[in-house]
């Protein structure tokens, strides 16, 4: 029963680092009646999209989220705002498209 429990005892060598998202969010908060974000573009020369909901049932979801700002030609640390958030708690994903790449980076989300 005991050498059951502990396995075959075979190990694998550890798996390298994947790659890092072509950009990220790195913060969110609220600053008055604005949401704003912060995200790290990893791609030079990229449109970077900041996308949002209201939290609803589905915080995954992509199918309701509508563009809330957009800068082109970025790179390193850039600013996005949602300068009308619907509700208290909201949803934001981060869009990059460059050339023929498009990222959809994880969902992030925030409450007042």
């Amino acid at each position: 029963m005991v050498l059951a429990a502990l396995g075959c005892g075979r190990k694998l060598p550890p798996l390298p680092p994947g790659p890092e998202d072509p950009a990220e969010i790195t913060s969110l908060s609220f600053e008055e009646s604005a949401v704003r974000a912060t995200i790290q573009c990893h791609t030079a020369g990229a449109t970077v999209v900041l996308l949002g909901k209201p939290q609803g049932l589905c915080p995954q979801c992509t199918d309701d989220m509508t563009v809330r700002e957009e800068k082109s030609g970025v790179s390193g640390e850039v600013t996005l705002t949602d300068p009308a958030p619907e509700e208290r708690c909201m949803v934001y994903r981060v869009k990059l498209e460059k050339e023929k790449t498009i990222f959809l980076g994880p969902a992030r989300m925030i409450c007042k």
